[in-house]
Formats: structure tokens, sequence, C-alpha cells
């Protein structure tokens, strides 16, 4: 594991934990323990689902900005059953097994969203101002317009050449290490030829924040054009964790443990603490 807890420490994200005052610290954590806790669960199905299904629901009554892990835990689930007969249809009883599981998993999953709307409710909060009216920010628009910019609050349309800089900016700003991997490291074989896991669930998590992030439209991109993408890169910079966790994965999975996947793990590591330590003194405002 210490490959995995190098890197993702030390990738841009982690300036969330470093004072920030918003919530996104939590939701970037919770997105690292979905996907992990979903990654034991496919890999062994000894270990049970539901865990995964809690940190889903706590990252989710955390933020709503985790409704595109929704789909981690299906899929998870999805694997589970199709590795219980070497990729074929389970049998009635194992089908029966699933079944429950599924239920559990997602009881599991409401549980923490339910006490957040009870825990509203007790101390008078209500739900009245809680509408879908009231996404997207001031011009209630929750994404990057497509053909025109028709507000002052959009700064570009989503497939041009501004937004695909901008939003590369995002990338190499909280993943720069995790995205280079993640794009290359499929490329390697191990010395028989062949790959273990292909970790589809981990590709599907990382493509999932990837087009999440890419699509949504904050309304503080005009905010101050300094800060780069979309001007609120805390709010993306959970993509970092997905990114980088499918790096690290293409690792584990595409090169022969030994000295030479330790040297590029640690030159890889130590490439993106620099990074990262530039851009927390750069917040903390020390020049140097």
């Amino acid at each position: 594991m210490w490959p995995v807890w190098l890197l993702l420490g030390a990738t841009g994200a982690t300036a969330l934990f470093f004072g920030h005052v918003e919530n996104y610290s939590l939701l970037t954590a919770g997105t690292l323990w979905t996907l992990a806790l979903s990654l034991e669960a496919a890999a062994d199905p000894r270990r049970p689902l539901w865990p995964a299904a809690l940190a889903f629901g706590l990252t989710f009554a955390t933020h709503l900005s985790a409704a595109w892990l929704a789909a981690v835990v299906p899929v998870t689930w999805l694997v589970r059953v199709l590795k219980a007969r070497g990729g074929g249809w389970p049998s009635r009883v194992e089908r029966a097994g699933a079944a429950l599981e599924a239920i559990g998993s997602a009881m599991a999953a409401c549980l923490p969203i339910a006490l957040v709307v009870l825990g509203m409710l007790a101390f008078g909060i209500g739900l009245g101002g809680f509408s879908a009216s009231g996404f997207g920010g001031g011009d209630g628009r929750l994404f990057v317009p497509l053909f025109a910019i028709e507000t002052p609050f959009e700064r570009f349309t989503m497939f041009s050449a501004a937004h695909l800089a901008a939003f590369g900016n995002e990338l190499l700003l909280v993943a720069p290490v995790g995205v280079i991997l993640a794009l290359t490291g499929w490329l390697g074989r191990r010395r028989d030829g062949r790959r273990t896991d292909s970790g589809t669930w981990v590709l599907l998590a990382a493509l999932g924040t990837v087009v999440y992030a890419f699509t949504f439209n904050p309304d503080m991109m005009v905010g101050d054009p300094t800060l780069g993408v979309l001007n609120e890169w805390d709010l993306f910079a959970f993509e970092a964790v997905p990114i980088t966790l499918l790096g690290v994965w293409w690792l584990r999975t595409a090169f022969d443990p030994g000295e030479e996947r330790d040297a590029l793990v640690l030159s890889a590591a130590a490439t993106s603490f620099v990074h990262t330590a530039g851009f927390l003194l750069l917040n903390a405002g020390v020049r140097l």
C-alpha cells in the first residue's frame, strides 16, 4: 500500500487539509475511502460491500458533489457477482445472496443521508429551500454552455480551446503525476507479456470524475482569472484521488514487483511532492 499513500499524499488536493475552510477536504477523503473499500470488495469476495456503501453515504451526506460516486458501489457489486462464477451468471442461491448484499449496501448508503435529513428537520432547518433550481449558482445553470456564452457567469463554451486549456490546468494543479501515470501506465506489460486485474471499476471512476469536473459550471469561474481552471479548484480537487489511484493501479498491474517499479514510484512521488510543496507555500503566502 505504500505506493498508494506516497502518491495520493502528494497530490495538489493535499492543500485542502491545511486549514481550508470548506468541506471539500471531507469530500476528498470520502472519495478515497469509498474507492479504496470498493477496490478491496471487488478484489476479494470475502470482504463485505457495505463499508464501501457506507463510505459513499457519509461522503454524499457531507457534500452533494459526491453524487458522481454513486455508480462505484453498484459497479463493484456487479464485479463481485460476475466473479462468483468466473465471469458466468451465478446460480439461484448466489443470486439471492447477491440481492441481499445489494439491499444491505443500499441501506448502509442511505443511512447517513437519512440521518442528515432527520437532523435538519429536528432542528427546524427544513427542506423548503432545497430544490433543483438552487443548483448552478447565480444563473441557475449547472453546465458549461455548449455553443454560446449567454450569462455574465460564463467564460467559455464546452469544447472551446479556452475550456480545454483551463481544465488541463486544473488536472496539472491537483494531480500532475497521477495524470501522466493514468495516461501512460496502461502501456506497460509484465515480462511474461500479460497483465493482472484490469481494475475496470477504477478506470470508470476516474473517467466519471473527469467528465463531471469538465462539464460542471460553478459561478466563481469569473471571480479571479489568476486562479486558473474554473477558478474554484478546491471543488474539483477530489478528482486527484481517482486519477492518481488509477495511475497507481496501472503501476501495480503492468510492471513486475521489484527495484524497477519501486524506483518509478519513488521518482513519481518525489516529483509530485515538489509540485505540491510549492502549491502549499503559495496558498500559505510564503515568499522565498
